[in-house]
């Protein structure tokens, strides 16, 4: 093999004696053939584009259909108008104008309208002054139309006047029930809660808490004492601790917290709140709304005597009875809500949902 090998090389040397350098020669790369389509792919192309065209196609229908539903209904209106058009001249009718037109008209023959009742000039004179106007004109317009219809004309320091010395309805209403407005908390006298126990259970005694407010706790207790909603007394079996709640105002209002056995041991008041559904109802049609809440509510109810050792507090000062329903009793609510609804009952257009009492018109 090697005398070959030598045979071989020598025979690869140029005549000039130099060896003759070995040529590699490189492969050909390797050709990409080009990817076939996808035969799914084009179907799924196609099958896009047909449901593109069919939305689009039942889009310009439904469009077509409703600019014609349009063009039916305003030829409808346009026939009922030339019909009822045609009835009105027929029978000769006039159609009322607008009472706040014939308002504007009439104020423009109304020069000037002056207010001074200490020299006699009130509403009476210029209703005389402008009798013609008022009298045949303005016959069909009711007193507060015709004030409404002079007071257009009254100038600023007319009207300031006239404000200063008419009273409003809510001072009319202040006179009429004094003692609705005068502050003071008042009193249920048409009924009394009483409070239920359940079979079996045992009275529960609980401890005073400390309290961080002690000057104005004193204050509110010295208020509730002196109007007789809560009184002091040496023993109980019953007594729930207190809970101190600030109000916007500053004040202090005391709850007793019956959560921690009171409640468990009464019968709930089944008597239902009112669902909004009913208080729709009930102001159905109402455009005006006005709201009335009750000061203390529940302290505005008595207590029956013999539940009134139930409701004790145990404070820093010692025990205190209830004479008047609490906030956080449990069969408080229904129990208010019962009375409010019986105060109410029979009377339109007004809604009590516990203190509050919301009031419509028309």
């Amino acid at each position: 093999m090697t005398g070959k090998r030598d045979k071989h090389d020598k025979n690869q040397q140029s005549a000039n004696g130099q060896p003759m350098q070995q040529q590699f020669i490189r492969p050909p790369l390797l050709q990409q053939a080009p990817m076939q389509p996808n035969p799914y792919s084009q179907w799924f192309q196609q099958q896009q584009g047909y449901v593109t065209d069919l939305f689009r196609q039942q889009q310009e229908a439904i469009n077509r259909q409703r600019e014609a539903m349009q063009q039916q209904q305003q030829a409808f209106m346009h026939q009922q108008e030339e019909i009822m058009r045609t009835i009105m001249l027929s029978i000769q009718v006039q159609v009322p104008p607008n009472p706040k037109v014939i308002l504007d008209s009439l104020a423009n023959n109304i020069k000037e309208f002056r207010y001074d009742p200490e020299n006699n000039v009130t509403f009476a004179a210029w209703y005389k002054r402008y009798d013609d106007l008022f009298e045949k004109d303005a016959n069909r317009f009711d007193e507060g139309a015709k004030v409404r219809l002079l007071m257009r004309k009254m100038g600023m320091s007319e009207y300031e006047r006239y404000v200063a010395g008419t009273p409003s309805y809510v001072d009319s209403l202040k006179g009429e029930f004094p003692e609705v407005f005068c502050g003071e908390l008042g009193v249920c006298t048409k009924t009394k809660v009483s409070l239920v126990l359940k079979a079996g259970m045992s009275p529960v005694f609980r401890p005073k808490r400390p309290v961080a407010m002690y000057q104005a706790v004193d204050d509110e207790l010295d208020r509730l004492e002196r109007k007789q909603i809560i009184t002091p007394v040496d023993y109980s079996e019953w007594a729930a601790p207190i809970v101190v709640v600030r109000k916007a105002s500053g004040a202090v209002r005391i709850c007793g917290d019956y959560s921690t056995g009171l409640n468990n041991a009464l019968q709930p008041n089944q008597y239902p709140l009112p669902l909004p559904q009913d208080i729709f109802a009930s102001l159905a049609n109402c455009t005006v709304f006005s709201q009335i809440d009750l000061t203390d509510a529940f302290l505005q109810v008595l207590v029956d005597e013999n539940s009134r050792n139930l409701l004790t507090i145990n404070t820093h000062r010692g025990l205190y009875q209830y004479n008047r329903l609490p906030p956080g009793v449990k069969a408080a609510p229904g129990a208010f809500q019962q009375i409010i609804d019986a105060m109410l009952a029979g009377l339109p257009c007004i809604c009590g949902y516990l203190d509050d009492v919301i009031v419509g018109a028309y």
